[in-house]
């Protein structure tokens, strides 16, 4: 059975997700011989929903993070 490769992203500000999760979520995913990408951002809650004008909720662009609107070319 194949497994798809996996990428996990976080912010550092991201105050809802512990570090640690990030990490041992990579850990996990390298022990278990999947292939997986991983990148931290520097700002930015919730990025990956929040990263740009049509992911954010409506008209709160105060929430969009420039610096992970390149996630989706990594």
């Amino acid at each position: 059975m194949l497994t798809p490769s996996t990428f996990i992203s976080q912010s550092v500000t991201d105050a809802m997700v512990v570090r640690r999760t990030h990490r041992s979520s990579f850990n996990v995913c390298v022990e278990a011989g999947m292939l997986v990408e991983a990148h931290i951002f520097p700002h930015g809650p919730r990025i990956l929903t929040l990263a740009t004008a049509e992911t954010t909720a409506a008209g709160n662009t105060a929430q969009i993070e420039q610096n992970a609107q390149v996630w989706p070319t990594l």
